[in-house]
């Protein structure tokens, strides 16, 4: 195993399954990790809290979490709730540089981000059926910082520095 990676054994590896996860910004400044993930419900994904070295706290997430290639974003998959009733995901990209959280207007039953380099994030989506389908062939491919502009900005998830 990595030294930059931890990842509970199986069962629970698969991505959006797992129990906890951690992983190191490829430049080695930065650590961002869920430690404690449980099923949103039985025998579903699972979800918890995203925090990072350098003070996010951001709830609600998969441990299905990827770095960019230059370390200066993350990106994750955040659950909420489309029409008050069914829990889907959007995409939450974290600007590590400038301690932003942007979260994506759209929304899949699952995301699964594969690779994320050269300022191409590409991200496997579930069939609209549920997540009990295959996923859909063709990911979604995102060009991060310009893709921004279209997501949302979220307030309030970078505790200050030198706070608790």
């Amino acid at each position: 195993m990595s030294t930059r990676l931890k990842t509970e054994p199986n069962p629970y590896n698969t991505p959006p399954w797992r129990r906890s996860h951690s992983a190191m910004s490829p430049d080695s400044t930065n650590t961002a990790a869920i430690d404690n993930a449980c099923e949103h419900s039985m025998s579903n994904p699972t979800v918890g809290t995203l925090r990072t070295s350098d003070g996010l706290e951001l709830p609600n997430c998969n441990p299905a979490f990827i770095w960019s290639d230059n370390s200066q974003y993350l990106a994750v998959p955040r659950w909420c709730r489309r029409f008050g009733v069914f829990l889907r995901q959007r995409l939450a990209i974290i600007d590590v540089a400038n301690r932003a959280v942007y979260v994506s207007k759209f929304t899949y039953w699952l995301l699964l981000p594969k690779s994320f380099e050269g300022g191409k994030l590409e991200v496997q989506v579930s069939d609209s059926r549920g997540i009990s389908w295959p996923w859909k062939s063709d990911p979604i491919v995102l060009t991060v910082p310009t893709v921004l502009p279209s997501f949302t900005e979220l307030k309030d998830f970078y505790r200050e520095p030198g706070s608790k």
